[in-house]
């Protein structure tokens, strides 16, 4: 099952309990970002009017190795710093949401005295909306699989529409995973009409080079 985060706005979570330098890191944003995409949060077999849209992008600085960080003190791992930011969402048709989205939309800097160069590589791009009763729905695409006319699909109860938070440990509708549909003779799924299709796709922003995640990276650090 999946559950997608609403994020709002660049946030910084805490990443350990051990004096983590990544702790209150405030990473910039790339005035002037180039390799950009479309996003499409398609809801238009959803049971009714979705209520509040939202998408977000996260970045980590993994990829750009260890020198990033001070060094840590012995038996300490700390973690690289990770950061999310907001995708604005407008609405194209009822039910139909799209926003832009940029892999190279963190600053490259040195943002720790003691350490290298932390240069960001976009992780995960998380969109979904709220359903009449209050449940969050939600669809992502990971950096593996951007590219042009990239897309995922997520499964839905019709009747977790309409359904509240009451008796759930988390406020969000829970996904049936997509081969259940392929798979119908090992599937707990008899019958379709009870689900809901959500779709999250993604097509190169025009004039941008479409680069993916790994390419753009490796292009932006060889530098």
């Amino acid at each position: 099952m999946r559950l997608t985060k609403m994020m709002w706005g660049l946030v910084v979570l805490p990443l350990t309990a051990c004096s983590n330098p990544a702790e209150g890191l405030k990473a910039q944003q790339n005035p002037a970002p180039t390799n950009g995409y479309i996003i499409t949060l398609d809801a238009t077999a959803a049971p009714g009017s979705v209520v509040k849209p939202s998408a977000s992008v996260s970045f980590e600085d993994k990829w750009s190795g260890s020198e990033c960080m001070p060094k840590s003190p012995p038996l300490v791992e700390w973690r690289m710093p990770w950061q999310s930011v907001e995708v604005p969402l407008k609405e194209v048709a009822p039910n139909v949401f799209e926003g832009v989205v940029y892999t190279d939309w963190m600053k490259d800097e040195k943002y720790f005295k003691k350490g290298g160069l932390c240069a960001w590589t976009m992780n995960t791009i998380n969109a979904g909306f709220l359903g009449q009763g209050g449940l969050g729905f939600g669809v992502g695409l990971g950096y593996p699989e951007l590219k042009d006319g990239a897309s995922d699909t997520m499964y839905y109860l019709v009747a977790d529409f309409t359904a509240t938070k009451e008796g759930r440990m988390y406020p969000f509708a829970y996904s049936v995973p997509t081969n259940d549909f392929k798979d119908l003779e090992n599937s707990y799924v008899n019958d379709k009409s009870k689900y809901f299709p959500i779709y999250l796709r993604a097509r190169v922003l025009p004039g941008a080079p479409g680069l993916t995640v790994e390419e753009e990276f490796n292009q932006r650090v060889r530098r």
